[in-house]
């Protein structure tokens, strides 16, 4: 498989230091954690949560959906 390739981005200024880029993905994840950290207003949020299943089948939730801009 091909090495993943991870960038330094900004999001609403704060610098996020390890961006990992799939232009394959379904979706990308962000921790409620690194959410917060950014600052983003939750009303920025479209609570609209989808229930993902991992590799070994637990089940877990998203919070919603949220469109960032990066530079």
């Amino acid at each position: 498989p091909d090495p993943a390739l991870f960038i330094s981005a900004y999001v609403r200024d704060i610098q996020v230091r390890r961006v990992m880029i799939d232009g394959g993905a379904s979706l990308n994840i962000i921790s409620s954690k690194d959410f917060q950290q950014m600052n983003i207003p939750s009303s920025y949020m479209c609570a609209n949560p989808i229930m993902l299943r991992s590799f070994n089948d637990a089940i877990s939730s998203t919070l919603g959906t949220v469109i960032v801009n990066i530079r």
